[in-house]
């Protein structure tokens, strides 16, 4: 691995400590299980951040009836 990537990698898992630390001061835990979800993924000169998707809630629907 290049300095570069070790040092991307880094910064990376910092930001995802940071993610995970806002999400636990935000009280919108449900299950709790999101932060498990968060993983960091290098490749090259490349980073990226992902996770379980439900944490932007419902998606739109029907009005419920009247």
């Amino acid at each position: 691995m290049s300095n570069i990537t070790i040092i991307l990698k880094q910064e990376f898992e910092a930001l995802k400590t940071d993610i995970i630390a806002l999400y636990d001061a935000s009280g919108m835990k449900a299950s709790g299980s999101w932060a498990a979800t968060v993983a960091v993924e290098t490749s090259g000169l490349s980073a990226s951040i992902t996770a379980a998707e439900y944490i932007q809630g419902r998606p739109p629907g029907k009005q419920p009836p009247k």
